[in-house]
């Protein structure tokens, strides 16, 4: 987890800002996860996730997509920023999502592989060398909303993928958007994590 960066990668990924990488899930799931780890969909069976906030539709799609010979449900998916359009869709239980910061170094994890939009769109390319990161479009991804971009709700969901599974080691904190959430994940996973509240990182009811 602590490998060093290459210095030229080092460059592209302070260049476009990137100091997290992004999960979000429910409140309920912080137990299993913190003592399972975040696994690809097609692991999720392995473990007794109390709260499934994926959309079947949405799964059946990503179902049919395969990036280098590997179903996209083979992977972890996160995202380089947490507030995306996923959870504007989840806005009403806003309150009981955690969104997961997790460790960058994960895009230099073998196997990982990383999106320039939704990884379920047929017009999204998929790369493996993160110098590639500069075909994403970041202004897209930073901005406030994505509607004033063409294609920008596709393009605001870049995607790092990563295989199988992700060890709970690699989450450095978590952010809830009330102190009812920040409680319940207290409860869930103990201190072993600093939980923040950053109701901003949410949208607007």
């Amino acid at each position: 987890m602590n490998d060093p960066i290459p210095h030229d990668i080092q460059v592209v990924i302070k260049k476009r800002g990137i100091h997290f990488l992004y999960y979000l899930v429910h409140v309920d799931n912080m137990s299993s996860i913190s003592q399972n780890g975040l696994l690809s969909r097609n692991r999720v069976p392995e473990c007794d996730l109390a709260e499934d906030i994926a959309d079947e539709e949405v799964i059946k799609k990503r179902q049919r997509k395969t990036f280098f010979n590997r179903s996209l449900l083979d992977f972890v998916p996160l995202y380089f920023t947490p507030k995306t359009p996923m959870l504007f869709v989840l806005r009403e239980i806003q309150d009981k999502i955690a969104i997961l910061c997790l460790n960058k170094n994960l895009l230099l994890q073998e196997g990982t592989v990383f999106t320039d939009g939704n990884a379920a769109s047929m017009e999204t390319k998929c790369f493996r060398n993160p110098m590639a990161l500069e075909n994403l479009d970041w202004e897209c991804i930073r901005a406030q909303h994505w509607p004033k971009f063409e294609d920008g709700r596709r393009k605001r969901c870049a995607e790092v993928l990563v295989p199988d599974q992700i060890s709970f080691s690699y989450v450095l904190k978590i952010i809830t958007r009330t102190e009812d959430a920040q409680s319940w994940v207290y409860e869930a996973i103990g201190k072993t994590k600093k939980v923040e509240l950053r109701p901003r990182w949410y949208f607007d009811e």
